[in-house]
This record gives C-alpha cells, sequence and structure tokens, in this order.
C-alpha cells in the first residue's frame, strides 16, 4: 500500500525499497494481524486463527501470492519479532546474529 508506506517514511521509517513482488493472480492469501503495533504475515490460516484467539486484531488478507512462486519468502524470529525477507543472505546472517530460522513462510 503505497500510501501506509509514504505515512511510515513521514513518521520517521526508512525506506529499504522493494523486497519482492506478488502475482496478482495469486491463489494463496497472506493475512496482516496486529497486536501492541507489531505486525505479523501469514500464509496459515490455522495460524491466523490461533493469533486471533491470543488476542491479535485481524486485519485481513493484504495480498495473495502464487504457491507454486520461484521466490521463497523466509520466516524469522527473535525475542518474538518476526522478520521476513527474500534474501538468503541477509536470512543467514540473521541466523547467525541469534535469528531462529522458522523456514519459508510462503513463496512469491
Amino acid at each position: 500500500n503505497a500510501n501506509e508506506r509514504n505515512w511510515l517514511i513521514s513518521d520517521g521509517w526508512r525506506d529499504e525499497g522493494i523486497v519482492f513482488y506478488v502475482d496478482k493472480n495469486g491463489n494463496t492469501p497472506i493475512y496482516r494481524l496486529n497486536k501492541n503495533n507489531r505486525h505479523f504475515f501469514t500464509a496459515n490460516a490455522n495460524e491466523r486463527n490461533w493469533l486471533i484467539s491470543d488476542g491479535w486484531r485481524d486485519e485481513g488478507i493484504v495480498f495473495y501470492v502464487d504457491k507454486n512462486g520461484n521466490t521463497p519468502i523466509y520466516r524469522l524470529n527473535k525475542n518474538n519479532r518476526h522478520f521476513f525477507t527474500a534474501n538468503a543472505n541477509e536470512r543467514n546472517w540473521l541466523i547467525s546474529d541469534g535469528w531462529r530460522d522458522e523456514g519459508i513462510g510462503w513463496n512469491s
């Protein structure tokens, strides 16, 4: 969402550019949830439902991906904070810095 991106930049966030592209004809929804101003993304409906039961606010489907896409989006966790990246080198560096690898969140 370009408007959300622009608002975040005006609020002091640094724009690091495009991370990955999504397929407009994708068949797998990516859900976004929010708790205490922290956002979480998941392609797993069961995980989404569990997070809602744990007090996360469902912000709905934010985009769709092609589950057979060629670009893995890696999911990592450190101190209950999640990070997503399409860059395998960044993923490996984060693991060496103590982030827990949670595997591929989805393919894009």
